[in-house]
C-alpha cells in the first residue's frame, strides 16, 4: 500500500500515562494495554476506491469495509483523544493497520481534510488481523453478516478472551 507520511493533528498531554489513565476513565479500557499510535492517510487512489463507503461515526463498519477493500492486515480497537475546541473526548474507536505496519482510519480521514485535519490522539488497546476477525465475526454474527456488520466493543467486553482490555483504573497503582 502507498502512504503518505503525513499524520493527523495531534493534541498534548502531560505526558501517555496521564492520557492512558484519563481514557481508563472514560472508556473502562485497561491503561497497560493501551498504546500511543500515529496514524498516516491512505494514499489518495486507494482512498478514493472505498471514500463513497465511508460513513461518519461508524469506525468498526469503515475498518472492516477498508480492511478488506484495500487488502489490510488488522483491524485495530482502541480510544481516540478527539479535540473539540478546548474539550477533548475519549472515545471508542476503530482504524486499521496495513501489512507493513502502517496505520490508518478511514472514518477520521473522511472528517478532516489534508489542510485541516481532526485534532485526534489515537491508542491502541489490541488489534485483530483480518482473518481471526472475520472468524470472530462469524460466530457472533453468522456467516451472511461477517463481512458487512463489524463487531463494535459491547460484544467483545463480554467475552471472556477479551476481558482483560476493560478494567477501569482512574490513577497508577504507585500514586498515593
Amino acid at each position: 500500500m502507498n502512504t503518505k507520511t503525513a499524520t493527523t493533528g495531534s493534541i498534548t498531554h502531560h505526558n501517555d500515562v496521564d492520557a492512558k489513565f484519563y481514557i481508563s476513565s472514560f472508556l473502562s479500557f485497561t491503561p497497560d494495554y493501551l498504546t500511543p499510535v500515529s496514524i498516516s492517510r491512505i494514499e489518495s487512489e486507494e482512498y478514493n476506491h472505498i471514500k463513497r463507503r465511508i460513513i461518519p461515526r461508524f469506525c468498526f463498519d469503515n475498518s472492516l469495509t477498508t480492511a478488506i477493500s484495500l487488502d489490510l492486515h488488522s483491524i485495530v480497537y482502541g480510544a481516540a483523544i478527539v479535540s473539540f475546541g478546548e474539550q477533548k473526548i475519549p472515545v471508542e474507536h476503530a482504524w486499521v493497520k496495513s501489512h507493513d505496519g502502517q496505520y490508518y482510519d478511514p472514518t477520521y480521514q473522511e472528517l478532516g481534510d489534508k489542510d485541516t485535519p481532526l485534532q485526534v490522539e489515537y491508542y491502541s488497546l489490541f488489534e485483530m488481523p483480518l482473518d481471526d476477525y472475520l472468524a470472530l465475526a462469524t460466530e457472533v454474527r453468522g456467516e451472511q453478516l461477517s463481512k458487512i456488520c463489524a463487531l463494535d466493543f459491547m460484544p467483545l467486553r463480554h467475552m471472556q478472551h477479551f476481558k482483560r482490555f476493560f478494567k477501569r483504573v482512574t490513577k497508577p497503582s504507585n500514586t498515593d
